[in-house]
């Protein structure tokens, strides 16, 4: 209601082979500390079906608290695959905490799942934002996950689990491919997970199981990192447990502030065969890797790379990778540590 109230269910669901295909606009607000409302797109029967997102134009869902107390509602789309159409338009998906005057709470929850040998994720055209921010004025953001059975390709999509405002925790963004068969993992947008003010950041998890690599492009800038005035950084972990690897191109930020825990930033091609990890830095001006503490005491973080080779690509840019102990007028405190380990049979 105008002033009050829970927000409403909307389920969209064929549990035959036939799937979804959705171009409206969906909205299940909330208001004030009620419960928040829910959005299902579930084409989840015995074989599961296509889900397709059609907007040729611009368009939302949300299942935001427009009040000023209380939490954001959930976001739940589950099928084979899911994908965008190839004109697609830009869709912004959104489990926001109080948007209100004054708003404090928390974001609710956007979760994706493709299932079987054969389920995609495929949000690569058009943009696709997926946001899970804390309130107006405070809160926590909260989780976006992410499932494929094989393919992961989210070249054009984006994801916010910060707080709006004020002070919060970030939320964690978890992004798994290749359950069930192997597939590419693609990533080429902005992943957010900072903390506000005082709060702690979230994590940001990529895992891939796979003769498929992990590809982050240049544009795809990983951000786990403290509030404007203290908390502790987040966990970056990108990991290919296959054979395929990992091209990375994207700048990677874990920061912490003052005493808190100093943010990690690992990454991970060390399967039972290890893969290789390529360093693939093309933009000019270079680019960065940091888990430093940018407060004015306390230690840094770590960062760890393992694979089989680890390499930079033949027309790489500068990288500066750092673990520096607190940067701010006074800093005094120690440094974090970084390593990088080759166990593949050259060792290189």
């Amino acid at each position: 209601g105008a002033t009050s109230g829970a927000g409403g269910n909307i389920k969209i669901q064929n549990t035959g082979t036939g799937g979804i295909s959705v171009a409206s606009t969906l909205t299940a607000n909330n208001r004030g500390a009620f419960m928040g409302g829910t959005i299902q797109l579930l084409a989840n029967g015995a074989t599961p079906g296509q889900i397709t997102l059609n907007y040729a134009a611009a368009d939302t869902w949300s299942t935001n608290n427009v009040g000023t107390t209380g939490n954001g509602g959930t976001i739940t789309v589950s099928g084979s695959t899911i994908t965008r159409n190839a004109t697609a338009g830009a869709l912004t998906i959104t489990a926001n905490g109080p948007s209100g005057v004054g708003g404090t709470g928390n974001a609710g929850t956007i979760t994706f799942t493709a299932t079987g040998a054969t389920a995609d994720i495929l949000l690569n055209t058009g943009t696709t934002s997926l946001n899970t921010r804390g309130g107006l004025t405070g809160g926590n953001g909260n989780d976006i996950t992410l499932t494929a059975g094989r393919t992961m390709n989210l070249s054009t999509a984006s994801f916010n689990a910060s707080p709006t405002a004020g002070n919060g925790n970030g939320g964690s963004v978890s992004i798994t491919g290749s359950i069930t068969a192997s597939g590419a993992l693609t990533l080429g947008s902005t992943l957010n997970t900072s903390g506000s003010v005082t709060g702690n950041a979230g994590n940001i998890s990529i895992i891939n199981n796979s003769t498929g690599a992990i590809t982050l492009s240049t544009a795809a800038d990983l951000t786990a990192s403290a509030g404007s005035t203290s908390g502790a950084g987040g966990a970056i972990l990108i990991r290919n447990l296959g054979t395929g690897g990992i091209s990375l191109g994207s700048t990677l930020t874990a920061t912490n502030r003052g005493a808190s825990a100093g943010g990690s930033i690992t990454v991970d091609a060390n399967g039972a065969t290890p893969g290789t990890v390529t360093l693939n830095y093309n933009v000019a001006g270079g680019d960065t890797w940091s888990v430093n503490n940018t407060g004015t005491t306390g230690t840094a973080g770590t960062i760890s790379v393992t694979g089989g080779t680890i390499t930079r690509a033949a027309t790489a840019q500068t990288l500066t990778i750092t673990a520096n102990g607190p940067t701010a007028a006074g800093g005094n405190g120690n440094a974090g540590t970084i390593s990088f380990t080759a166990n593949g049979a050259a060792n290189d």
